[in-house]
């Protein structure tokens, strides 16, 4: 039997030799597998990296040109208010010069409180001065032969017009001409208002964006004349670039958007384009792709060498190395999902914006966190803080009356005014028809008379409101101030008293101010009524 079973066995097993040479080629494998694995893995992440930046390039392009269109929307904004009021005076007075001289401090007044300003000018229909908000008018100067004139000769528009840069005869500056027409009592062509814009205005604003070395700012007319620009190419002010691909394929096309383009200087650029809402302008914003990329690029070369240490380490760390990249991998996820809760809450933090969607005034909650912001610094500084408690008069009867499409137009016009106060002061919708205004460094005096301006201001637009006692709209004003010590700790005083002095000119008649301790009667300007 033991020789039966001993001829019957198995054969032996291979040598233990052959056994240990697989494992160096199995290693081997398996490192080039891990090693090739590796690289697809970073190949792939480098290539959502450099996606990832240039989209994050698009949003910063993206967010710069809608702050340069909004940025000149609004500084053109300021000047053809200035031009429409100045109108409305002159509708008023006439245009004799024994007459419109009157208007000169108002208007100086109005330009000082602009920076971006740099005056403000009435001329004739001879193409002469007759007004200037700098109270300097050389003698002998046309303007007859400017732009703007002729235009406004030639056509009866009411609209404001937008016209080329050009030097100030008078201050040897670059300026942009804002202007409006003026017409006589039977509709002919009596004179130019015209407001001029500082071009260092422009220029100091567009040099306090990062956009490179490379990077370009442009704002432009429909015709692709350029009015202002920030570029290290040679872009003259006046040059016009309607024959380019990208303004005649892209920009005239839609009102916004996003591109890659070539410029004359050979840097192919990240472009994007967005128009005014309100004016014929056009805001470009270009960045290098070169540059937009220079963070990643530079990202990627110190990567792919940590990419080759860790490949030469692979075949020492073995087991070890690949939890490594295991863990390596989990942390890009939950680093993409952190990108993504940034980017949630950077949207809701937009959505969360600190403006009155109807009026563009602050909002209650900007009111309130400036409110103690300025109430400190009253007290470090031991200065004086004034606060204007405003609410229109009747106003649920006028929503009663003419709807609330119309009520909401009504206080937008009211916030026009408010809105033209000094520089550092805060204008905020407070609720409903009231509004506050924040005065730092105001006495009571002061505040009476920034309210007393404003009043007239509401009363100057004639808004029709039949079932007011004046028949137009009106509003009431409550006035307080307030020197606090450091024993004042609650900003809600200076709130409650101007509150309580709104109530009491409320209830006292209204259309009429109301300072904190008595009323103040106010004398209407002659030909008007106190309504």
């Amino acid at each position: 039997m033991h020789s039966t079973d001993s001829s019957t066995s198995l054969p032996p097993p291979p040598p233990p030799r052959g056994r240990q040479l697989s494992v160096p080629a199995l290693a081997r494998a398996f490192v080039i597998l891990v090693c090739l694995a590796l690289v697809a893995v970073d190949g792939r992440n480098i290539w959502r990296s450099y996606n990832a930046s240039l989209r994050t390039s698009e949003l910063a392009v993206q967010n710069v040109t809608r702050s340069i269109a909004q940025h000149a929307g609004d500084t053109i904004k300021k000047a053809d208010t200035v031009l429409f009021g100045l109108l409305g005076d002159i509708e008023e007075i006439g245009m004799a010069p024994k007459d419109i001289v009157k208007l000169q401090p108002l208007l100086a007044e109005r330009t000082a409180q602009l920076p971006e300003m740099q005056y403000v000018s009435i001329i004739n229909k001879d193409g002469h001065w007759i007004l200037n908000s700098l109270g300097q008018m050389p003698s002998g100067l046309d303007f007859s032969d400017r732009e703007y004139f002729e235009f406004h000769q030639k056509n009866s528009t009411q609209q404001p017009h937008i016209s080329a840069p050009l030097l100030s005869r008078t201050t040897g500056d670059w300026m942009i001409p804002i202007s409006r027409r003026i017409n006589a009592a039977d509709g002919s062509f009596a004179g130019v208002a015209l407001a001029a814009i500082r071009m260092s205005y422009l220029d100091g604003y567009y040099n306090s964006f990062s956009i490179g070395n490379d990077g370009s700012i442009l704002l432009l007319q429909y015709d692709g004349k350029i009015l202002a620009r920030r570029s290290t190419a040679d872009i003259p002010l006046n040059m016009n670039v309607a024959t380019m691909p990208f303004f005649r394929d892209r920009v005239l096309r839609d009102l916004d958007g996003i591109g890659y383009t070539a410029s004359g200087d050979g840097i192919e650029r990240l472009f994007s384009f967005r128009r005014l809402d309100n004016y014929p302008l056009i805001a470009i914003v270009g960045l290098s792709k070169q540059e937009a990329l220079s963070n990643w690029r530079d990202e990627t070369i110190r990567h792919v060498i940590g990419i080759v240490l860790l490949i030469s380490m692979i075949a020492l760390m073995g087991h070890y190395l690949l939890r490594q990249i295991r863990v390596r991998a989990k942390i890009s996820v939950q680093l993409e999902e952190t990108q993504k809760k940034l980017i949630d809450l950077n949207n809701e933090l937009e959505r969360l914006a600190l403006q009155d969607a109807l009026t563009g005034l602050a909002n209650r909650r900007q009111f309130d966190a400036a409110l103690k912001i300025e109430f400190k610094r009253a007290v470090r500084q031991q200065g004086s803080l004034a606060l204007l408690m405003i609410d229109v008069d009747h106003f649920k009867r006028f929503n009663d009356e003419y709807g609330h499409p119309a009520g909401d137009r009504c206080l937008q016009a009211i916030s026009g005014v408010i809105h033209l106060q000094r520089p550092g002061d805060l204008s905020a919708r407070y609720g409903g028809e009231e509004f506050g205004i924040l005065l730092p460094d105001t006495d009571l005096a002061g505040a009476i008379a920034v309210a007393q301006q404003i009043r007239m201001g509401v009363k100057t637009l004639q808004l029709p409101h039949k079932r007011n006692p004046g028949g137009v709209v009106s509003i009431s004003v409550g006035v307080a101030s307030i020197r606090p010590s450091r024993n004042d700790l609650d900003p809600n005083v200076l709130l409650q008293a101007s509150d309580q002095a709104l109530y009491t000119a409320k209830a006292k008649g209204r259309d009429q101010i109301h300072p904190d301790g008595h009323v103040v009667q106010v004398i209407p300007p002659a030909g008007q009524t106190a309504g």
